[in-house]
């Protein structure tokens, strides 16, 4: 296990990301479920999502040339998951609130997980990585209702060794730069 890992989103913007970060091979590389043909990164190490990809994900990663002997995390017990963290699926208000909200309610915070990405956030930190290093994490256009659950946990998240190449999460977290990464 190396020091610093890499998060990986599949934003448009993934490829320009992790060309701003130079060679790749010094972190470990978490993968949040690609298929996407233009995606061409290998020898990662972890995978990781909220949703039942897993098996699809792998196939796409083995008709392509790329690494399939990675760890897989999600928070169910889906088709081709080694490690399951229930304790980080996010509430529902159908559950928890008092009033119950709708789902898609303003006001239901527990609807927006943050994504799969925050699950691979919490996921390395948990790993013990000392530094973790975010990209190809836009969270804009359809994806922009995620900025709620980044949100909600950014007080914690922002005393935590983590960075974001572009975007939101760069504004939120703090910018990627070779002097952090390397303090």
């Amino acid at each position: 296990m190396k020091d610093w890992l890499l998060v990986i989103g599949m934003a448009p913007n993934v490829m320009e990301d992790l060309q701003k970060l130079g060679d790749l091979s010094r972190f470990d590389k978490m993968v949040i479920t690609h298929t996407n043909k233009d995606f061409k990164v290998d020898n990662i190490q972890y995978l990781v999502s909220h949703q039942a990809d897993f098996e699809v994900a792998k196939a796409f990663r083995a008709q392509n040339g790329l690494n399939t002997d990675y760890i897989t995390y999600s928070t169910d017990a889906y088709p081709g998951v080694m490690n399951v963290f229930p304790q980080f699926r996010g509430p529902t208000c159908s559950f928890s609130c008092n009033p119950r909200l709708p789902s898609r309610d303003p006001r239901n915070h527990h609807h927006y997980s943050g994504s799969s990405a925050l699950l691979g956030v919490k996921i390395g930190l948990l790993l013990g990585y000392k530094k973790v290093v975010v990209a190809g994490v836009a969270l804009s256009g359809r994806y922009k209702a995620f900025q709620k659950g980044w949100a909600w946990y950014a007080p914690v998240l922002q005393r935590c060794p983590i960075r974001a190449v572009s975007g939101y999460l760069a504004a939120m977290l703090g910018p990627f730069t070779e002097v952090w990464l390397n303090e």
